[in-house]
């Protein structure tokens, strides 16, 4: 029997339907006599979000960081950006969520600004330039540098560095007391120092520009009476240009599903990705309740298999698994509520793991199609939690309610 739903705006007229209440009303399959009953759907104010960055400023070399979304359970929200060197993992969620933000390499002298948006909170982004050398084969005038503080000794290691004719990257270790302040200054135009101050035992990062001249060229870098040469090779010739190659082709990602539902005993799920035989990708998900069984990478078209954990709160919950650029996301229907059990029976199977999810005490895995669960009250007999693999045979005793898993007394596990 179908139930007719119509939303009433600002008055509620009939206690709200959980959302798999709601799908079956609209379902004819459902069943039930044809009754009016008025749903409000989430306001404005009730679906605002709340977003929270760990960092908001990076160096020019990039890096991470996270945003804290806090929302209602039942809000949806949508993550994005306007600026390319800004990564966002996963871009879309319902309820309290934490989105990954990945900031690529500033490649230009000067810094930069970029704006990301959960609904409609925005958070701006900034990044260091990076550092300005200079491509010269001559050595800047002899710096000089403050006298090291009282009681204050240095040590930099390597003695000395040698670098090829690219240049790139180079570090060295400053050793030094707790408390004692120093400087480093470079005595090459060629040669720059990214933290040319601070205190302490420290890691100095140099950037070496390439040398374009085929003679060898040298400098130094002084950390007070230290002094560590750097010589750098020539240039080779220039070989002949090669041959123009065809571009690679820019790589798309579609997924055959956008959501999957699963009911509060959980279960194993498929989502197929579709993308071109040389594009690559990868799957990732940071919901512990979700295992992902196979399909964490690939290249071209390829299917995702994970498995869902029994829920057993009465909460729902939802969780969205990575894949590419693209997101899955994955609800849940919360248990039975308590104040309904149904009466425990007791139940002994036996066989091989399989689906094998969580971590000791709290395992979740089949045995002969059944579904179980170990918590810290569970006894393993013949060995210990961390025992338990796919493949291994065990004997399970325990209780489960209705449909619900079986929760483990004991586990005997087969030698």
């Amino acid at each position: 029997m179908a139930r007719r739903v119509q939303w009433a705006r600002g008055v509620v007229r009939a206690r709200a339907l959980p959302i798999a209440a709601l799908a079956c009303a609209l379902a004819p399959a459902c069943g039930g006599a044809l009754t009016d009953t008025a749903v409000v759907a989430p306001s404005e104010t009730r679906c605002q979000t709340t977003i929270q960055a760990s960092a908001s400023t990076f160096p020019h070399g990039g890096g991470r960081s996270t945003i804290t979304i806090e929302s209602s359970r039942d809000c949806q929200w949508l993550a994005s950006t306007s600026a390319p060197w800004i990564g966002l993992t996963p871009s879309s969620g319902q309820g309290p969520a934490t989105v990954a933000v990945s900031v690529a390499a500033n490649p230009d002298h000067r810094p930069r600004t970029g704006m990301l948006s959960v609904n409609d909170r925005q958070l701006e982004l900034t990044q260091e330039a990076a550092p300005e050398v200079i491509e010269s084969g001559g050595n800047a005038p002899e710096p000089s540098l403050p006298a090291p503080a009282p009681g204050c000794s240095y040590r930099v290691e390597p003695a000395a560095l040698s670098v090829p004719a690219a240049g790139g990257a180079q570090q060295l270790t400053l050793l030094t007391a707790d408390g004692c302040r120093w400087e480093a200054l470079s005595t090459a135009s060629w040669i720059a120092i990214s933290t040319p101050r601070g205190s302490g035992r420290a890691t100095l990062r140099l950037a070496v520009a390439r040398n374009t001249a085929e003679g060898r060229r040298s400098g130094t870098v002084r950390v007070h009476d230290i002094v560590v040469s750097v010589s750098q090779d020539g240039a080779a010739p220039a070989p002949p240009p090669p041959s123009p190659q065809p571009p690679e082709p820019a790589c798309s990602y579609e997924l055959n599903r956008t959501s999957e539902s699963f009911r509060a005993e959980g279960g194993g799920g498929e989502v197929r990705v579709k993308a071109g035989e040389s594009c690559r990708w990868t799957a990732s998900t940071d919901a512990a309740w979700i295992a992902l069984e196979s399909g964490r990478s690939g290249a071209g078209t390829g299917d995702v298999r994970y498995r869902v954990a029994p829920n057993s709160s009465t909460d729902p919950r939802s969780a969205t698994i990575a894949i590419a650029t693209q997101a899955l996301v994955v609800r849940q229907d919360g248990a039975k509520p308590p104040d309904k059990p149904d009466k425990p029976e007791k139940v002994e199977i036996g066989g091989p793991v399989a689906g094998l999810g969580g971590s000791c005490p709290a395992l979740s895995f089949r045995v002969g199609g059944e579904a179980v669960i170990t918590d810290r009250s569970t006894d393993f007999k013949h060995g210990s939690c961390a025992d338990v693999r796919n493949g291994t045979r065990v004997t399970v005793k325990g209780a489960r309610r209705g449909s619900e898993a079986i929760r483990a007394e004991r586990v005997e596990i087969e030698r």
